[in-house]
């Protein structure tokens, strides 16, 4: 935490509203800050937004990636990005410069990050999957299972999850969200939301296993909608799960499971 000083120091520094996200898929996500100050009656007279590839180029205010520029404005506490187009899975790292009414510029202390999630339909190399249901039983969850072995020590490992219905998972036994009803509630006639996870301590070198387990939730069982009315198979009857595990390798190299 920042101690207050009597310069105007940025703080609590957010990407659409949440701290280092992942899985955005937002192209200009909004980027906000607060102010720390011992002094009464001092306020911002400029501001500069910093986006860099590395925190170490952010901290020292290079921005190799975008820059607001130095922008005059007293209020100003948020803004849209305005870069270069970022990548589906890119990561990139930002601060703010302010400058006082009495003209001295101080840095954030913070190096805030955010990283995009998959951009494009094609980036998702995996299906829909369905819990096999025996004949005159109807679907409440479903459990799946994939073992893999990774062969070389692993840099960054992201798992993308998503389900027209409810899921939990676990990573080599160890869950990959302390959240319970995700994706959450949305209308599955028009969107599906998925979550980006950073599952790089759960892996390891040699074997591995991804557990996951799926239930109806709000899309297939039972919703109330009014006057007390309880509905069920309201947008399908039997909840799907997708899940994809991209790993990139210390080498360089990359997998996708």
């Amino acid at each position: 935490m920042t101690t207050p000083t009597d310069h105007l120091v940025p703080i609590d520094l957010t990407c659409d509203f949440l701290p280092d996200p992942l899985g955005i898929d937002n192209p200009t996500p909004r980027l906000g800050w607060k102010y720390a100050t011992a002094r009464n009656g001092l306020t911002q007279r400029d501001v500069e937004v910093i986006v860099a590839s590395t925190p170490e180029k952010a901290r020292r205010g290079e921005a190799d990636v975008w820059t607001s520029g130095v922008i005059h404005a007293p209020s100003l506490v948020w803004l849209h990005y305005a870069g270069p187009a970022l990548r589906s899975g890119q990561r990139v790292y930002w601060t703010v410069r302010a400058t006082d009414s009495e003209g001295r510029s101080t840095m954030s202390e913070q190096v805030a990050s955010w990283e995009m999630g998959l951009l494009q339909r094609e980036k998702w190399q995996g299906k829909w999957i369905t819990p096999r249901i025996p004949s005159g039983f109807r679907a409440h969850n479903g459990l799946a299972r994939k073992s893999f072995a990774l062969d070389k020590p692993v840099k960054k490992a992201r798992l993308y999850l998503s389900a027209q219905g409810l899921y939990v998972g676990s990573l080599n036994g160890k869950p990959v969200s302390e959240h319970y009803f995700r994706p959450g509630w949305t209308d599955y006639k028009k969107r599906v939301q998925y979550q980006a996870y950073d599952v790089t301590d759960s892996l390891r070198q040699g074997d591995n296993v991804l557990g996951l387990q799926m239930g109806d939730g709000w899309y297939s069982g039972e919703i109330g909608w009014g006057h007390g009315c309880s509905l069920r198979d309201h947008y399908g009857q039997v909840p799907r799960l997708l899940a994809q595990l991209v790993v990139d390798f210390q080498d360089g190299t990359q997998t996708t499971i």
